[in-house]
């Protein structure tokens, strides 16, 4: 008899798979965002060609992949899913200097790496719900998400180094292969080993593969967690994408750090979004005991208090407080994420988790852009971060609005309508 993954360990190297794929897809998505002006000049095309080229195009590519391979991965495998997108990484990275020297040939690669992410994305949460207990869901999800950040961080700060050091960015980003070639040699074992060990909602999924794949749209609990996540992705990518111009430019505009002093407050930001999801995993679990309304409150407090905290020259003026309120806008997101993530695993079974987060994630990040889009628009025409960043708190008040309507299911206890 063969025994379940909750017994025998084998769900912390499922985990251990998705980590290392979630660090490849973080990766993968920033890793020209640092070196676009260098990139810009040497094809001899202005900035902002070359960043909806190579960072728009990537981003829009992986939300419309996430939201498709949604669909089709529980017939085709997550670990098939998951070793493609490795792949696709692997032999696109390998090729940028070899090709990478003529935009056309370097947007398919990117369109090829925004695939690749897609992929790894959206295998997290069904994989996760096949292999782990309910009440460990929290904590794996949030274990996960650091890989993601570490990817982000990754992606940021080696291709730039790399390059400097190689004397070219086709040399330097080329060279962040080894991340997805690393993610391969641990996935495929794992892969293989994964046939001899099952867990019963492996032989659940199976049994619904034949239910209509449009069930899951009559559930009050897809929309609720599609409109907070929605939300969740519009206030934190128009933050992050705000935040650092405000935090660098003079006063009265801006907080007058300068570009170097902003650079070191955000980093307060981005390692609060390193520690929040396991943060978040362990408190849903532990402190709250599975529910997930709290720290989805949480999250929304925060990120309502401290994205508008920082326009007031009490907070602005003293680096100190400014670094604590950066450290608690860097949480508010996490907490969200991870909490609506492990809530979609709970809720829905395994064969339409895929479906359902896929869902989300790519309608979310579509948001996201409207976003960032909505607030620059804003700046543009007011000529002051005040009013878009008080729109984002604004938005994270309305998603506060969400919180009572998620309905906790019992531990034995999935979506009766599917």
């Amino acid at each position: 008899m063969i025994e379940s993954t909750s017994q025998d360990g084998f769900r912390w190297r499922v985990l251990l798979a998705i980590a290392v794929s979630s660090v490849c897809a973080g990766m993968v998505i920033m890793s020209f965002a640092p070196l676009i002006g260098d990139v810009a000049k040497d094809l001899n095309v202005d900035l902002g060609t070359a960043s909806f080229g190579l960072i728009g195009v990537t981003m829009f590519v992986s939300a419309v992949g996430i939201g498709l391979l949604g669909f089709w991965i529980n017939k085709i495998g997550i670990f098939r899913v998951i070793i493609a997108g490795q792949l696709l990484i692997l032999l696109s990275n390998a090729a940028i200097p070899m090709i990478g020297g003529q935009l056309a040939s370097l947007v398919l690669i990117r369109v090829l790496q925004g695939l690749g992410s897609a992929a790894l994305t959206v295998a997290i949460s069904p994989a996760l719900a096949l292999w782990f207990p309910r009440e460990e869901m929290g904590r794996a999800m949030g274990l996960q998400s650091v890989g993601m950040a570490v990817g982000i961080i990754l992606g940021l700060n080696a291709g730039p180094v790399l390059s400097q050091m190689l004397g070219g960015w086709q040399l330097g980003v080329g060279l962040l292969s080894f991340v997805p070639l690393l993610a391969l040699l641990i996935t495929v074992p794992i892969a293989i080993a994964s046939h001899s060990h099952s867990r019963a909602a492996v032989a659940e999924a199976r049994d619904h593969e034949t239910t209509p794949t449009s069930d899951f749209l009559r559930v009050p609990a897809f929309w609720v967690g599609l409109i907070a996540l929605c939300l969740c992705y519009w206030v934190g990518l128009a933050f992050n994408g705000l935040s650092p111009g405000y935090l660098a430019v003079d006063p009265p505009t801006g907080a007058g750090y300068g570009s170097q002093g902003a650079g070191r407050l955000m980093l307060l930001f981005t390692l609060a979004g390193v520690a929040g999801p396991p943060l978040g995993g362990f408190l849903i679990d532990k402190l709250f005991e599975g529910r997930s309304s709290p720290l989805v409150a949480i999250g929304w407090v925060l990120g309502a208090v401290c994205y508008t905290a920082i326009l007031f020259s009490p907070v602005h003026s003293n680096s100190v407080v400014l670094g604590a309120v950066l450290l608690g806008a860097g949480l508010a997101n996490p907490f969200i994420n991870v909490t609506l993530m492990s809530y979609a695993a709970k809720v829905f079974p395994p064969h339409v988790v895929g479906k359902v987060c896929g869902l989300w994630l790519s309608l979310s990040f579509l948001a996201g852009a409207g976003g960032v889009m909505a607030c620059s628009i804003t700046l543009s025409a007011t000529g002051s971060y005040t009013s878009p960043i008080l729109i984002i708190g604004i938005g994270s008040l309305i998603g506060l609005a969400t919180v009572p309507f998620f309905k906790q299911p019992s531990p034995h206890e999935r979506v009766a309508a599917l």
